[in-house]
């Protein structure tokens, strides 16, 4: 609930109070949602129609629709709809809600069924309604953004025959007309000039160019004016003109004044301007030509945006049916209509209001004339017709029964679209099993059905989302389940809400908010270019997954599942936050992720943040450092990462350390971070025909993001920095109060606490907003720490000092003795000063202090709730005394129950205190992928590296001295594996480095590596391997087969582009790794199909040996001539 609304919540229940106490009573107003939809029962077809005007419904349409016409009863039949037009933003007006049943006109037999020769007429509105601006004294046509067509729906079942009513002609009038005021109006939308916003501009008009429309005078009246009222825009950096004439005549001209050159000012300047001509003028010419010609010395472009005719004509007949309304009317209280050559025939409706059109008698005089009279205190519509040749509507498709007006209260509702809705209902439904949750699955199509008449329109969606909140505040979660598009109508899945600004960079928007403000004075605000203008606050978190195929969708649940629900995603990397900020700005973007990194530190001292400042590292390598550490960063886990600084739709800051090809690289799929963004427009979702980096990332199926806190359009400085800081302020509130910290409630109280008008909106959740952010809930707490064998009283931790740490879990202060599992551990020594290398002069050199210098990383048995862990440290720690840091992170190996913890009483510093001797160098293998891997062998172009490493004293990771463990890649790129290192359970002196090498190059490699132990001996292996094109086949259609085997096991495989001479070779190992057979047999060349087949049997008896029954190992191998094997290696179970 937002704070303006809870305290007009509290004003109210206090009055109420108050009245209660002085025995008065009071009701206040609430919507009127229905209970229940028409279309809750019964069939229903639903029709399309483009353009007011009579529609016919007869034995023919019925027929060819798959109608029986015999079932057709008229005491059920009805057509139903909505008024047309987009629907008003504002909560307080609630124009559509539901279906209403409109007026027929039925012409039939009275036979009581329904013949070839019956039909029904009705009174159909297009989309773009025309309507009355009483302060301009006016007509207008509004041009519906969100749709082309208008909907009705009809029903043999639900309707009550409902039939239009006829009323007299009054006696008597005050005034009389019998002129009409023509209304035409022309808005082309075809160019949109940022892809943003609600306003589009058409008929494009290149300079020294005109563009012409012609238009039938029939029934103009002489003497009279025509009104001309035209939009312009222009793109062109110096003064514009925009000429209009009609016909021959120069109606006038338009000036408009330059754009500025600017880089995120405006990209069009608008003007609008009147113009009359008089119908004498026209000539008798049956036919105005209207131009309008576009002049500018640079050769700039200009764009009429729309323009209406308002044209003096007798009342009559044209054609078949012609609607007329006359402002003349609005005179007087009473008015006589005289209609021209009226016959017999001729029928008036007064459409006034379209969903209940009244039969209008009149009268024909002797003179030829019609005459009718009725009250006019509001403008009236007509429209006069003869005969029964009207267009039939178009049957979109038979629409099942439906009654979103009968929904429950719920947590929550996923928005989609049909073709989505099996995979939203799989994420609804781990989210009431899982979360405890009550969620609701919608079909987007089904609120437009219900709250806008079948029209496309963003207010039918926040509508509808008010419903359900107003039953009982209970939805607090929105999840928009598909992509969107700037252009509504053109691919747009799941509709955003576009500003009404298209023309200035940073005040054009997309917004996804619109469907959170559910306040009664919310909805419609001041779009201004103010950052402090007025604004509304959010009740509702909302989030959207951009997915544009079944594919996406599939990928996307299953990745949201496997973030809450997968045991494989526990891990230390929860416990980590990576702060990157770019140079430039006075250092203002690192001195801003400076502050924020502090600031979570020293309210959430379980994080550990890492600083990524661009100006810390050299840009001229060939590669670039800081690109490698974000890389590394999510690789090894963040539950944040937090960037600041200049970038795009694509890539971030100018030198582009991050792209999106870089994030189509990232394989951390059980390791997902939130993002926060803080840069322009790099979460933009709006551009179908551009993937930004953040949807990229959201919808990486290997890892990426699990959730991006972005902005879709260019932004400020001061504001990011401003939501930045509400950011981390909620993320500590809510883990100070516990439970679950969703995304979406920290995406609405982050935007509640840093509202900054427009410039604030452009700040969206891609994501799941029912997301729990992966924090662990329990804590860890350190009860001792002590040296091994130690003695004295000296607290101060030396290098090389054998080290004890006990501790336990915690549930709400209490030991939890149930939590058995395993603990992660991280000893880090005192943070570090550091400084940018200063690129924009000296003075924009920058302090700051990063924890880089890693002592221990380990693990250690957590049973009953208890843990104890030993370990060495190094011989490279800091020698200035002072506090280490120690990190801890617990994982249930039963339950997906974690824990974080730290501790700051470790004193550590000084020289190493009589040492033992540690001359040996530690044990260190590598290897890719398998352990079978063998230097030489071929790859693909992402290998996964494998470093083994032991030495009595454990392994050194600081590295102070430069040292640490690293990895050289054919002698160019350095890799710190450092952070990647992770000692066994229970075991300091022995332990691995896991680490993805990502988009090498086809050819071959070199890896050399090198380690230390604590004592600062040297271990050093190198491998050499082939990266082969992932799309080239090598070996294919590999298997073997029958495994388990009670006798014989047959491998089978093909293989193309091999040399003759090329060999099999299987190895079989034991558990032990002893090679116990080997096996070769020369391959078999198809010249069918231009490629090698194989075939290898593999028995107990071979030979006159036997193989004994259990579990081997094997190794399969094509040998061809002196070029790099290729490999296969698996294994096998002989059983008797």
């Amino acid at each position: 609930m937002g704070k303006r609304h809870f305290i007009k919540r509290f004003v109210a229940y206090a009055l109420t109070l108050m009245l209660l106490a002085t025995g008065k009573t009071c009701v206040f107003a609430q919507y009127p949602f229905k209970k229940t939809s028409v279309l809750s029962s019964g069939d229903f077809y639903k029709l399309a129609v483009t353009a007011d005007g009579i529609y016919k419904i007869d034995y023919d349409f019925l027929k060819d629709n798959g109608i029986k016409p015999s079932d057709v009863d008229l005491n059920t039949f009805g057509v139903f709809g909505t008024r047309t037009g987009m629907l008003p933003q504002s909560n307080n007006q609630l124009l559509v809600d539901d279906l209403e049943e409109i007026a027929l006109r039925f012409y039939n037999g009275n036979d009581g069924s329904f013949d070839k020769e019956d039909y029904f007429l009705f009174y159909g509105q297009g989309p773009n309604p025309i309507y009355y601006d009483a302060r301009q004294k006016t007509l207008k046509q509004e041009l519906h953004l969100y749709d082309t067509i208008n909907y009705y729906f009809l029903t043999l079942s639900r309707g009550s025959g409902k039939s239009m009513s006829t009323r007299e002609s009054k006696q008597k009038s005050i005034g009389t007309v019998s002129i009409y005021d023509d209304f035409i109006f022309h808005e082309s939308d075809e160019y949109n000039l940022l892809k943003s916003g609600r306003e589009w501009y058409g008929d494009k008009i290149n300079a020294s160019e005109e563009v012409s429309f012609l238009f039938p005078m029939t029934g103009t009246v002489p003497h009279r004016s025509i009104q001309i009222h035209a939009d312009f825009l222009s793109t062109a950096t110096s003064k514009s003109v925009m000429k209009v004439s009609a016909n021959t005549l120069e109606l006038g001209q338009t000036e408009i004044k330059a754009v500025p050159q600017t880089l995120y000012g405006i990209k069009g300047v608008r003007a609008d301007d009147e113009f009359r001509v008089r119908v004498d003028d026209l000539n008798g010419n049956e036919t105005l030509k209207l131009s309008f010609g576009f002049s500018n010395e640079n050769d700039g472009t200009g764009y009429l945006d729309r323009f209406t005719l308002q044209t003096p004509k007798f009342i009559q007949l044209y054609g078949n049916q012609t609607a007329f309304q006359s402002l003349t009317s609005l005179n007087y209280g009473t008015t006589a209509f005289i209609v021209n050559a009226v016959d017999d025939e001729q029928v008036i409706w007064d459409i006034t209001n379209p969903l209940a059109p009244v039969h209008q008698q009149h009268i024909i005089q002797s003179n030829g004339k019609g005459l009718f009279r009725t009250t006019t205190d509001s403008l009236r519509r007509f429209v006069i017709f003869k005969g029964n040749e009207f267009p039939s509507p178009i049957v979109i498709s038979r629409t099942s029964p439906q009654n979103l007006h009968g929904l429950s209260s719920a947590d929550g509702v996923i928005i989609t679209v049909n073709e989505f809705m099996t995979e939203a209902e799989r994420l609804a439904q781990f989210r009431r099993e899982f979360n405890g949750l009550s969620v609701h699955v919608v079909d987007q199509e089904q609120i437009f059905n219900e709250f806008s008449g079948g029209r496309r329109d963003v207010t039918a969606l926040r509508n509808f989302i008010r419903m359900l909140y107003e039953k009982n505040e209970q939805l607090k979660y929105v999840l928009l389940f598909g992509d969107a598009s700037f252009s509504y109508k053109d691919g747009s899945m799941v509709l955003s809400y576009q500003s009404t600004n298209s023309l200035h960079n940073v005040h054009s928007y997309a917004s996804d908010d619109y469907y959170g403000f559910m306040d009664p004075d919310e909805g419609e605000w001041l779009e201004s270019s103010s950052i402090n203008n007025v604004s509304h606050d959010l009740e509702i978190g909302v989030g959207r997954v951009p997915v544009t195929d079944l594919k996406e969708a599939g990928n996307i649940v299953d990745k949201l599942i496997r973030y809450e629900n997968s045991p494989e995603s526990l891990g230390d990397w929860r416990n980590r936050v990576a702060f990157i900020a770019d140079d430039g700005e006075s250092n203002k973007f690192q001195l801003q992720s400076d502050f924020l990194a502090n600031g979570l530190e020293s309210v959430q001292p379980s994080f550990n943040p890492n600083r990524i400042f661009v100006d810390a590292f050299p840009q001229d390598l060939g590669y670039s450092p800081v690109t490698e550490e974000i890389n590394n960063s999510i690789q090894n886990g963040v539950l944040i990462m937090d960037f600041i600084g200049h970038g795009g739709e694509t890539a971030w800051t100018n030198e582009g350390i991050l792209r999106s090809s870089h994030i189509t690289e990232w394989i951390n799929t059980e390791k997902l971070p939130i993002f926060l963004t803080a840069t322009c427009e790099f979460g933009r979702f709006d551009d179908p025909d551009r993937q930004s980096g953040a949807e990229l990332a959201v919808l990486q199926p290997n890892g990426g993001a699990i959730g991006m806190f972005t902005t879709t359009r260019p932004v400020f400085l001061g504001t990011n920095f401003e939501l930045s800081k509400a950011f981390y302020k909620n993320l500590d509130a809510s883990i100070k109060k516990g439970g679950a910290t969703r995304l979406g409630d920290l995406m609405r109280t982050t935007k509640n606490d840093s509202e900054a008008g427009v410039v604030n909106r452009n700040f969206s959740l891609l994501g799941d907003p029912f997301t729990t952010l992966s924090f662990p809930k329990e804590t860890i707490v350190l009860t001792d720490i002590k040296r091994a064998l130690a003695s004295g009283n000296d607290t101060l931790f030396h290098p090389l000092d054998k080290v004890v740490i006990s501790g336990e879990v915690r549930s709400e202060g209490e030991l939890d003795a149930s939590f058995d599992g395993t603990m992660e551990l991280s000893i880090l020594d005192k943070p570090t000063l550091l400084k940018t290398l200063g690129e924009g002069g000296p003075e924009t050199a920058m302090e700051y202090h990063n924890r880089k210098n890693i002592l221990f990383r380990g693990q250690a048995t957590v049973r009953s709730g208890r843990f104890e862990a030993r370990f060495v440290l190094p011989l490279d720690l800091d020698t200035l005394a002072g506090e280490a840091k120690i990190s801890m992170y617990g994982s249930h190996d039963r339950e997906l129950t974690d824990a974080t913890g730290y501790d700051m009483n470790m004193r550590i510093g000084e020289i190493a205190r009589d040492p033992s001797n540690d001359n040996t160098a530690p044990n260190i293998r590598a290897y890719l992928n398998d352990e079978v891997f063998e230097s030489g062998d071929l790859v693909a172009s992402n290998p996964r590296l494998h470093v083994q490493l032991s030495d009595e004293n454990g392994i050194n990771l600081s590295t102070k001295n430069n040292r640490g463990i690293t990895a050289v890649l054919d002698d160019q790129q350095t890799i710190d594996l450092t952070p990647f290192y992770k000692a066994e359970i229970d075991r300091f002196d022995k332990g691995s480095v896991v680490y993805d090498l990502i988009a090498l190059p086809v050819g071959k490699h070199h890896l050399s590596i090198e380690a230390y132990d604590s004592y600062n001996n040297k271990a050093y292996t190198e491998i050499e391997f082939f990266v082969v094109d992932s799309t080239q086949i090598i070996l294919s259609k590999f298997n073997y087969f029958p495994n388990p085997s009670n006798e014989c096991v047959n491998f089978n495989f093909k293989h193309k582009n091999l040399p003759k001479g090329a060999l099999i070779t299987l190895s079989l190992f034991s558990r032990d790794g002893k090679r116990i057979k080997r096996f070769t047999e020369p391959l078999i060349y198809d010249e069918s199909q231009d490629e090698y087949q194989g075939n290898l049997e593999v028995c107990k008896s071979t030979n006159g040996s036997l193989i004994q029954e259990g579990l081997y190992y094997f190794i399969f191998e094509i040998t061809p001539g002196n070029s790099p094997k290729n490999r296969r290696s698996g294994r096998l179970v002989f059983s008797q």
